[in-house]
Formats: C-alpha cells, structure tokens, sequence
C-alpha cells in the first residue's frame, strides 16, 4: 500500500517566510534562526525515519507520517503512524547529538552537548499520552479497539544514551535504522489480526481526513511585528529586494534578472505569515497599484476565497506551502 509522503510542516515554512524578511541586524533574527535550525534538525530526523521504514512490507504495512489529531479538548501530535494488520505503532522521533541519560527517577531525557546540558520531556510518557488519546480518537470513530504500541527512534547513530534504571526501557529506544525490525517484532508478539486491508486503509483514510494543521502564527509567537517585515518581491536569482514589475516581468536592478511570475512566492510567504490577504494588502506588500493585476495573480493560485469583489479575502492553502 502506498505511503503518504511527509511535507515540510507549516511552521517550519512560515518561520522561514518571517526570517527571509527580516533585516540582517533585527533583534529576533538570532533566536528565530536558532528556532529554525531545531526545527529543521527533527524534521531531518524524520525524514530519516521514513526512509528506513520505506524497507517494510507495503502489502502488509501502512505508514502514516504526522498525525495531528484533535481529541476533546487535547492534541495527539504523532510522528509517525505505522499501520499493521495486527497492531498500530507510534513512533516518536528524536533527533539528537552528543549524550543522553534517559533519568528513570525524574521521567526526563538529558541531553550532553558542546559543554550544555539541557533536559528534555520524557519520550516514552510521551508516546504512551499518544496512545491514550489514539485510543479515544479510535473509540469516538467507531473503530473496533486495536492494540497499539510504540517506539522511539534515535535519529543520530553517534548519540550515545546511558540510563540510571533497569536497562530493559531500551526495548522501546531504537537507533533509526532499528526501527523497521523492532516493528517486525512488535507484531510478531500480537497473533490475533484486528485489522483487514479494507480497514486498514479506511484507517489511514479517516486519521488524513482528521489530521488538523495547527492554528500557527509566527509572529506572535517569536514576537515579531509585522512592520518590521521587508516588503516587496525577492529576486529568485540573488535574493535581494525589491525587484520592480516592468511590463509583463519583475525586474532586479541587482543582477538583472528578469522573471513574470516571481510574485507568486511573494504572496504565499504573506500567506504563511498572515494566513490571509485581501486584494489591498496584495498591492501594499508587492508595492503594485493595479487591482486587476492583483486579482488576476490571486486567482491565479486557486486560493480558497470569502466575499467578493474588493471584499474578497483569500487564504492559505493548508495542503501547499512554497517549500514543498
């Protein structure tokens, strides 16, 4: 059966948006950057992850990548979802340098790293928070109750993890390239099949249908005002603002590039930032006077829409983003 493939997530893109427009000496530039390089870290970790579970079985095993699911008034965030026909397996994926010490005492993972010690929330309480609430999500949805595991996947094969209790938690800790035969063993140890592949497909149908994309803002969250936003088109060649629109292409008096459509990015960084954009604030932030050529660009990139005419306001498309 086919895998879904993983995107980029959303705040990992809108986070670029805010730093590629942000001047060199702003105050949040450091932090933001330092945030993006974290987040770009763990990401990296799961797409590693994906790759080595690339090797199981696709007739006998689904895999689901970034579950976000609103149960009640809680969020089941998973990494990774694997699909069996007798077992469901949540992956939480942890992409580390340097030393761990799993403290059993504390339930917190510490990590060792460039003369830092930062601890970190317990991965494996973590995982088993998941299960409860995939078990009430599978319960809400009329599903019949499945057995459902997990693991934790190292994705740095240097890391080095020590613990301070009984050495058996490591059943449930794995290098990345371990994962696809711990999985393997998981379901080895649950005989009885709970899920045909009519079901199992439903399943994974149903968990894509339910998966909500966070309600994210960059800029309230790395506190950064909008005015400090650079406007205008980025040159795709050199990066540098602001190319200027002459006739039917955009201009850059830098290199002298030319490009009809470099608008298009222009506008969906607006979106990742602002999530919406009326024709108006289209012609403030590409520095344009013509309504119609607005209208015609947004248009263009079949955008959902409210209203009409000058009270028309178009949003971010959650399924794309400008780096996928």
């Amino acid at each position: 059966m086919e895998q879904k493939k993983r995107q980029i997530p959303l705040w990992i893109q809108a986070d670029e948006a805010v730093l590629g427009r942000l001047c060199q000496d702003h105050k949040k530039r450091s932090s933001l950057s330092e945030s993006l390089k974290k987040c770009w870290t763990g990401y990296r970790g799961e797409l590693q992850l994906d790759y080595h579970l690339s090797f199981l079985p696709k007739r006998e095993y689904i895999l689901l990548p970034s579950a976000r699911l609103v149960v009640g008034d809680k969020v089941c965030q998973i990494d990774s979802l694997v699909i069996t026909p007798n077992v469901l397996i949540i992956i939480e994926s942890k992409n580390f340098g340097g030393e761990l010490e799993y403290d059993q005492n504390l339930n917190r993972l510490v990590r060792r790293y460039q003369n830092q010690e930062i601890s970190y929330s317990d991965p494996i309480m973590q995982a088993k928070r998941q299960r409860i609430l995939l078990q009430r999500w599978l319960h809400e949805n009329k599903f019949k109750p499945c057995p459902i595991d997990f693991l934790v996947s190292l994705g740095d094969a240097t890391t080095l993890i020590t613990t301070n209790g009984p050495k058996d938690i490591f059943r449930k800790i794995a290098y990345v390239e371990q994962i696809p035969e711990r999985i393997q063993g998981i379901r080895l140890s649950h005989k009885e099949t709970n899920l045909s592949p009519y079901f199992m497909q439903k399943l994974s149908e149903q968990l894509q249908k339910a998966h909500t994309p966070p309600d994210y803002d960059p800029l309230q969250y790395h506190g950064v005002e909008s005015k400090d936003l650079i406007t205008g088109v980025r040159c795709p060649s050199c990066s540098k603002f602001p190319m200027e629109r002459i006739k039917q292409a955009w201009f850059c008096s830098h290199c002298c590039a030319h490009d009809p459509d470099a608008h298009r990015q222009a506008i969906q960084e607006y979106l990742l930032i602002h999530r919406k954009i009326t024709n108006k604030q289209c012609r403030e932030f590409l520095g344009v006077h013509s309504i119609n050529k607005c209208t015609r660009w947004l248009q263009e990139l079949e955008l959902p829409s409210v209203g009409a005419g000058r009270h028309r306001v178009y949003y971010r498309d959650t399924g794309r983003g400008i780096y996928l």
